[in-house]
């Protein structure tokens, strides 16, 4: 009975350090993938990409279609 509790304890042990590893694996890549920063429309207030947005001579952000729409 003593064999068969070392046994179970062992093997507990090894599947908790598996998990750990594989825990360890999912951070580092969501440490290697950078941020996105994420700014809304001064118009419509959608949420996109701050590389794909705009910035107006008043230093405000606007998204593609209203960039479009903007006077030239």
């Amino acid at each position: 009975m003593k064999l068969f509790i070392l046994l179970v304890v062992v093997l507990l042990f090894v599947i908790w350090k598996k998990y750990q590893k594989r825990l360890g694996e999912q951070d580092s890549q969501d440490a290697a993938s950078p941020a996105r920063e994420l700014l809304p429309c001064s118009v419509c207030g959608v949420h996109a990409d701050k590389a794909s947005l705009s910035l107006t001579t008043q230093g405000r952000y606007v998204c593609v279609q209203h960039r479009e729409d903007r006077p030239h």
